[in-house]
């Protein structure tokens, strides 16, 4: 596959939200946002079961209809690509939202300490970083 043939599609899932679970003291509700957000893992209790429980709700093939399918209680969605498969490691690929959650925008802006980026994309990026070094050695050369 070439990376410029990069599709993707959109999940919406629902689980039990943090914000509507009034036996979790809003400390707790903090932490388990910070590692979530950090390190991309949900929390799970002594015995291994993850206090979210996930239920899916659709594949759709625009964001927005993805979104609008998750606007129920611990709803979320998320890009991901077709036919590929992400790493093993922990890592964010674009857009995972909880659109109904207090703190949405906190998980559309996260950055997890490793992410997916399309091998395209990646090669752009470093075309214009080689220009500019390209720039900057021209500058040096001509201030000196």
């Amino acid at each position: 596959m070439v990376d410029e043939d990069l599709r993707t599609a959109y999940i919406a899932l629902q689980t039990k939200s943090l914000d509507d679970d009034p036996d979790i003291p809003y400390l707790i509700k903090w932490i388990l946002r910070r590692i979530y957000h950090r390190y991309g893992w949900t929390a799970m209790d002594h015995e291994g079961k993850s206090y979210c429980k996930w239920s899916f709700i659709g594949i759709f093939d625009t964001a927005t209809a993805a979104r609008w399918a998750a606007m129920v209680p611990g709803g979320s969605w998320m890009e991901l690509p077709l036919n590929v498969s992400l790493p093993e490691e922990t890592c964010q690929f674009r857009v995972h939202d909880f659109p109904r959650s207090s703190v949405s925008h906190e998980y559309r802006n996260r950055r997890l300490p490793l992410i997916a980026v399309p091998v395209d994309e990646l090669e752009q990026l470093q075309r214009v970083t080689h220009s500019t070094d390209d720039l900057v050695q021209e500058y040096h050369a001509k201030s000196a």
